[in-house]
């Protein structure tokens, strides 16, 4: 542990990648260095963890939407990045070194396959959206699956075993495991995680589906890479990549067990050996220098191919160059076939230690002067700046108020998030520092900035607009506990603490009632009344909302009343992040339509109209009661858009001044939650 925190401080002072430290931290305290620590059975375990850890967070990073849309680009860069090495490898191993056909063919795949080790540098330096690297990430799956199908089928040629009936049963294996883990794995998820909210047990389940599925790809003759893999990539959705949970996953995957995998590699690192053979040295030359101009050659390939800059090229190179995983299980078991000889055992050693170093360092070194650039980028593209007020008054809903305001945080945007309790008299200030105090905590986990308010008033108006002013938040979450009673809908009486706000202020507002965790949500279903496009914040609204569906993994459905004209289509689809995104138009009414959409994992989002503006209808403001009695159990946000700040009310006095009794409501919504 020692070693994990100095050594990384070391490396980074000599503007190196911490986890070359990590590697020098094992070859130094192993077997082969001053020999502190054996490679015994419990830093193999621990490794193999790290190994599987970092192969599942890979799975985790990758934006499904965007492989989805990319995955051609990801099959031919897997393709590629294979098909090189594999014969350039195959070829001089048997010209130069004489030797035999599967010999051959397998040295081959080692050179074929690669390690995400230096994927941790991308995603420090926020390059994992990158088409480049949501293809390389994608291609690995392919470079790594196509590589051990190799080593299986020499395996069994040397057994006598091989032909088609075994690669048929083996190809039908991986299939029926490959889909029961990405089809099965979110049902089971989306059920746990509805029914169980304690955050460390839904981390204990990703560990489950983690360890499982590693331990069911051994089983059907897959390396448990693969199932670790395929287990990220099933969670995937049900992790959003900026909530408390998946903070949790990465922390401690890259403080604890990656850091371990690191270890175990440096250990088998034996430098005397190397030195002191001829053979081995040359060996380690052919091999290293094969790998590193055929991952290059795959690389400078799809930039001719896709027309990608040069610094992605690079990047795309040095993701794909460290070799550690597979590549020393390929060389083990070719070493226990009697394929390899000590010599290509060790120079393995020699062209993993290289590779692990120069991958990363290429990352860094071209990540930087990518990432720079696409800073100044966004700095002329900027989004506006955003400060979030969350009134909290129950603690059984908070949390889901909090993931929601996680979501829309804007990507440029450092802005603390301000939970907010207004205590009616100054002995209930202990019950809001508790409430606080939770929510907080629940920030802290996700590495949010968090700045807790609290207001003492008699009028929960009063001091939730006096929190904003003071504040100076431009958006606000509300939470709702459902619609009214009946005789409340016959009397349009309510206690109108909702009503009043969304009158007394014109930034953007949110009134939220959240059924299920936000993490299992599938669809966003946005709903826009007829001139709703002619509001100031309409732009802002649709791309806020768009930003949660990209981040949960979600698909985006608009309906409207009335048929889009082009112009609005692509506005809309210009607007925020790219998401998966799809039109519906309302023609039997946006009330049914909505209703047909709701249903388990559905969010329906109703466009807000304030009273004044453009796009007012009365009726569309009953849209939310309405379909909260009609559709059992939905979720729904009312979301009102910024306005012109002559439609604000301008004084408090007047909004708070009759007694809530005689007040006619505008929205029906009722108490926040």
């Amino acid at each position: 542990m020692a070693a994990f925190l100095l050594l990384p401080l070391i490396t980074n002072r000599l503007r190196l990648p911490d986890i070359i430290g990590i590697l020098v931290a094992g070859i130094l305290v192993g077997p082969h260095g001053i020999g502190l620590l054996e490679r015994d059975e419990t830093i193999q375990l621990l490794g193999t963890i790290g190994l599987l850890y970092l192969v599942f967070l890979a799975g985790l990073e990758v934006d499904l939407a965007d492989l989805s849309r990319k995955r051609a680009r990801a099959v031919t860069f897997g393709v590629i990045t294979f098909l090189v090495p594999q014969v350039v490898g195959t070829v001089l191993a048997w010209l130069l070194f004489d030797f035999s056909m599967p010999t051959a063919i397998l040295l081959g795949s080692v050179f074929s396959s690669h390690s995400f080790l230096a994927l941790l540098i991308a995603k420090r330096l926020g390059l994992t959206e990158r088409e480049m690297c949501v293809a390389v990430i994608g291609g690995t799956v392919i470079t790594d699956t196509l590589a051990l199908l190799v080593l299986a089928g020499v395996a069994q040629s040397t057994a006598g075993d091989f032909g088609p009936l075994f690669l048929g049963k083996l190809l039908l294996q991986a299939g029926a495991f490959a889909a029961v883990v990405v089809f099965g794995l979110p049902v089971l998820g989306r059920w746990f995680f509805r029914r169980v909210s304690d955050g460390g047990a839904h981390f204990a389940f990703m560990m489950t589906a983690l360890s499982g599925c590693g331990y069911i790809a051994h089983l059907v003759g897959l390396e448990p890479i693969i199932g670790a893999f395929l287990a990220g990539l099933a969670m995937n959705r049900l992790v959003p990549h900026d909530g408390v949970l998946a903070n949790r996953a990465f922390f401690i995957g890259n403080t604890i067990f990656v850091p371990f995998f690191l270890l175990s590699v440096g250990m088998l690192i034996d430098l005397r050996m190397v030195i002191g053979d001829v053979r081995t040295i040359e060996m380690a030359l052919f091999m290293t220098t094969t790998v590193i101009v055929c991952k290059g050659g795959a690389a400078w390939l799809m930039r001719k191919i896709f027309g990608y800059s040069r610094g992605d090229a690079v990047i795309a190179w040095g993701l794909s160059l460290p070799q550690a995983a597979t590549t020393l299980a390929v060389v083990l078991v070719g070493h226990k076939l009697e394929l390899f000889d000590d010599a290509i055992l060790n120079a393995t050693i020699v062209m993993v230690l290289v590779t692990c170093v120069l991958g990363p360092l290429l990352v860094q070194v071209a990540g930087r002067r990518v990432a720079a650039a696409s800073d100044q980028d966004d700095e002329q593209t900027a989004e506006d700046f955003q400060r979030i007020l969350i009134p909290l008054s129950n603690p059984q809903s908070s949390d889901a108020l909090l993931d929601l305001a996680i979501m829309l945080r804007r990507p440029l945007n450092d802005e603390a998030l301000l939970p907010l309790s207004v205590a009616s008299h100054e002995g209930a200030v202990a019950a809001s520092e508790r409430l606080l105090g939770a929510s907080v905590l629940h920030l802290a986990a996700a590495e949010v900035p968090v700045k807790p308010v609290i207001r003492v008033d008699p009028s929960p108006v009063v001091g939730i607009l006096r929190a904003k002013a003071e504040s100076r938040s431009t958006c606000m979450i509300l939470g709702w506990t459902g619609p009214e009673s009946r005789w409340q809908r016959n009397f349009h009486l309510n206690r109108g603490i909702i009503d009043d706000v969304v009158e007394a202020t014109g930034d953007q507002l949110l009134v939220v009632r959240l059924t299920e965790p936000i993490a299992v949500v599938e669809r966003v279903v946005v709903a826009l009344p007829l001139l709703a496009h002619a509001e100031p914040g309409f732009g802002e609204l649709i791309a806020d909302w768009k930003r949660v569906a990209k981040r949960l993994g979600a698909t985006m459905t608009v309906v409207t009343a009335h048929p889009l004209d082009e112009g609005l289509r692509e506005r809309i689809a210009a607007a925020g992040s790219k998401c998966a995104l799809t039109f519906v138009g309302a023609e039997q009414g946006v009330a049914e339509q909505l209703a047909a959409l709701a249903g388990p994992h559905a969010l329906l989002v109703l466009f807000g109209c304030r009273a004044g503006t453009i796009s007012w209808d009365g009726t569309w403001n009953r849209m939310a009661t309405r379909l909260a009695h009609q559709v059992e159990g939905v979720s729904i946000a009312v979301a009102y858009p910024r306005i012109e700040p002559r439609h604000v009310t301008q004084t408090v006095a007047r909004v708070t001044a009759q007694p809530p009794i005689l007040r006619r409501a505008q929205i029906l919504l009722g108490e926040p939650s």
